[in-house]
């Protein structure tokens, strides 16, 4: 089975109207890269909805819906116009928590100062029968009952955290929501914070897995079913910085391979102004739904024992998945197009899982994960998985000189020819193989992957386009 490559986004194929409408009328408006419109709202998304949802894997493998998300553009491509039509509402939302929150904290030290003075009437009551050598049994009963309704300090609802030490942001599942969105439209703080310094906790909050806290000056604690979504929005320089400084090590714990990644390049010098209303109704409906899905995870993130909504794949999905998976899994060999992307690869499927849950959830859709929402969530992550290869594996020179030879030699293949003279290649051939030295390694890349041998005639080199096939003609 072969599956789609867009070239730019298909994006009309898309059958999630919320979140296609808003995608559409963003790029239109703010006329940004849809690329990075498009990674923006799926953050948005991911943020809301990871709270509630998990999802099955066709393995039978439960894992969250958390995405990591990075948005490479350059200075000027509007990340922060994208990213404030996106997740403003969050923000919105956390500000009106957050006044909640501090009304309910007046009450609760109200309380609480109730049940202390309540707490010490009683044991004084114990003491003073006590001192007159009375029975005690029944006093203490009721204190120790008085002491199990200690009120509870309320949790904050916030969740979009930024400019925040590691340490913080951990505590922050912990005392507050489980669930967090680290975002920045300037993603360069984010990578050289200390969040990405513990490497190691951050792959295990993706998959789901619970994370120690070891700290020197105050108790550490234990984090259990936390979900943490990141959203980095930053410019090529920071992260070749990133890269050069920090990238092998994060590259080699597996982080960045759980990335989805965007290279948004640029619609400057095409952003024309137009002479027409603008119009934002369906990034309303869009940010409408975000608050619904808020509004559902306000009434349930302080139940301990609250359980998320299990999304599942239907019958014809999981076999799509499966075959998706075993396709990328292959790809993975010598001359695969994951050949030297095997971490990436390795994530590639369960990401796509995760979107299709997200966008199914997202929309409203009832019953399971179809085949035309896996499908669409294949071509969103096809096209990150381009850009991941293009930053993280870029093409070196005679690669990319090999496929141009490889590429003008199918027109021998096609009428059957076998062997081509090498000279007739330096001559006829594409004008940057007429240098000898990059002809040679061009010819050497394709004798490694099998498509090219060469073969001495006397003094004459011939390129054999048909290796695999047996004998000489």
């Amino acid at each position: 089975m072969s599956y789609p490559h867009l070239n730019p986004y298909n994006f009309q194929m898309m059958p999630f109207p919320l979140f296609q409408n808003a995608i559409n009328e963003s790029e239109s408006n703010t006329q940004a890269p849809l690329g990075m419109v498009i990674f923006t709202a799926l953050s948005a998304i991911a943020v809301s909805s990871q709270g509630l949802i998990d999802v099955c894997l066709p393995t039978g493998s439960v894992v969250p819906t958390s995405l990591m998300i990075m948005v490479i553009a350059n200075s000027g491509e509007r990340k922060s116009t994208v990213e404030n039509k996106f997740l403003s509402d969050i923000r919105l939302f956390e500000k009106t928590q957050n006044e909640e929150y501090q009304t309910s904290i007046v009450a609760w030290k109200d309380n609480e100062k109730l049940w202390d003075a309540k707490g010490k009437a009683l044991l004084k009551v114990i003491q003073n029968k006590i001192n007159k050598a009375e029975p005690v049994n029944e006093d203490e009963t009721v204190f120790l009952a008085h002491q199990q309704y200690k009120p509870n300090c309320p949790r904050k609802l916030k969740i979009l955290y930024e400019d925040v030490t590691a340490q913080a942001l951990f505590l922050g599942l912990k005392k507050n929501a489980p669930v967090a969105g680290l975002v920045s439209s300037e993603g360069a703080t984010i990578l050289g914070g200390s969040v990405f310094n513990d490497l190691s906790k951050l792959n295990a909050i993706w998959s789901g897995d619970s994370i120690t806290v070891d700290r020197a000056s105050t108790e550490s604690f234990y984090l259990e079913g936390g979900r943490l979504s990141i959203l980095a929005m930053l410019q090529p320089a920071a992260l070749k910085k990133y890269i050069e400084s920090r990238g092998e090590q994060a590259r080699g714990s597996g982080l960045l391979a759980r990335f989805l990644v965007c290279s948004a390049g640029t619609t400057q010098g095409t952003r024309f102004l137009k002479n027409m209303p603008i119009s934002w109704s369906a990034n309303w409906l869009f940010n409408q739904r975000i608050c619904e899905v808020l509004n559902k995870y306000k009434s349930t993130y302080q139940d301990e024992y609250f359980e998320r909504k299990i999304v599942r794949f239907s019958h014809e999905a999981a076999v799509y998945w499966t075959n998706f998976y075993n396709e990328t899994e292959s790809n993975i060999n010598v001359g695969g197009r994951y050949a030297q992307l095997g971490d990436h690869a390795s994530k590639l499927a369960e990401n796509v899982a995760r979107v299709a849950a997200l966008l199914h959830f997202f929309e409203g859709f009832d019953g399971d994960i179809s085949v035309t929402s896996l499908h669409a969530a294949i071509m969103l992550c096809d096209n990150s998985s381009k850009d991941f290869a293009d930053i993280f594996n870029p093409i070196s020179q005679d690669c990319m000189d090999a496929q141009l030879l490889d590429e003008w030699l199918n027109a021998y293949r096609a009428v059957n020819t076998r062997y081509v003279n090498k000279n007739t290649i330096r001559q006829k051939g594409p004008n940057i193989l007429r240098d000898r030295n990059r002809l040679n390694m061009a010819i050497e890349v394709l004798k490694q992957h099998g498509r090219v041998n060469v073969i001495k005639d006397n003094k004459t080199y011939l390129v054999d386009v048909f290796p695999w096939l047996l004998g000489h003609h």
